[in-house]
């Protein structure tokens, strides 16, 4: 469960507590008193920042928020970011651009920047803002551009929004910055989000570019047969599945594949299937048995 996901979810409970007839009338109250023996809590402020905004107590929900950045320990990073993050969302469904800008800056100056980022990017992709996400993904990749969860988030986001074209580029332009060293993950990232959100087809041409260049990297065609098998595309795995057990690897690969291979045929092929698969183990076991 992640901070964020947390954050959200207090808010909306606090919401309900503050109209539960069964919970004390002065439910700002309590929390308080929580409050007086564990300031360091961060859900506890933020359900005191939703029943005031339930009550329409914009500013004095701000004001709490205020006073818990300056309560919780300055060690307690998480804590202080699920505060952010609440004063974020605040600002973003009841302030204007001035107040989310100083917000902004403000979180900026006292916490880790690209984690404000990750956070700010969420809140505006999850209330529909696609073009302030695009922004904060603009900012994130100039600023953190040998980070390459920053490029992948990137490249998410705009498949998410059917923007495969410029996905690519997101791609094209992450090779130019990271490491050589991690170009293939990156690439096989996105193939991995055409699967799932785009083209089944570019997501295999991806693949093959990337095997092509490393034919013996097994975990890629791991990935591929995973991402193939999962779009339906039953004949197509099965033909990545042969071509990938006639290569010359090493036994502990081999037996791996073949293994996968029995799975696969169990479950998406036939009693002729299986016993094909199974037979060329037993052909590639005796082959080595006579090296």
């Amino acid at each position: 469960m992640t901070s964020q996901w947390k954050t959200k979810t207090a808010m909306t409970n606090a919401k309900r507590y503050a109209t539960d007839e069964n919970q004390p009338s002065g439910g700002a109250e309590e929390l308080e008193k929580i409050l007086l023996s564990n300031p360091d809590d961060s859900m506890t402020w933020v359900r005191l920042m939703a029943v005031h905004l339930h009550g329409g107590g914009v500013g004095r929900a701000r004001a709490v928020a205020e006073k818990a950045i300056a309560s919780i320990n300055f060690r307690l990073e998480g804590q202080l970011l699920n505060v952010w993050s609440a004063l974020f969302n605040l600002e973003n469904l009841y302030g204007c651009d001035v107040t989310m800008d100083k917000t902004i800056e403000r979180a900026l100056k006292q916490n880790d920047q690209l984690k404000i980022y990750q956070r700010l990017a969420k809140i505006y992709v999850t209330s529909g803002k696609r073009e302030k996400a695009e922004e904060i993904f603009e900012k994130m990749t100039k600023k953190f551009r040998l980070n390459k969860s920053v490029w992948i988030a990137h490249m998410r986001h705009l498949m998410e929004d059917n923007r495969h074209k410029e996905a690519q580029d997101v791609m094209k332009r992450s090779i130019l910055s990271l490491p050589k060293k991690q170009h293939m993950e990156v690439i096989s990232r996105l193939g991995q989000l055409e699967f799932q959100l785009g083209e089944a087809e570019r997501g295999r041409t991806l693949f093959e570019g990337l095997i092509d260049v490393c034919p013996k990297r097994t975990d890629i065609w791991g990935i591929y047969l995973d991402c193939s098998a999962k779009s339906g595309r039953v004949d197509e795995t099965r033909q990545i599945f042969r071509r990938v057990t006639s290569l010359s690897l090493s036994s502990k690969k081999m037996k791996n594949l073949f293994k996968r291979f029995v799975e696969f045929e169990l479950e998406f092929g036939n009693d002729e299937t299986v016993r094909n698969v199974k037979q060329q183990a037993m052909n590639y076991v005796e082959s080595q048995t006579m090296m």
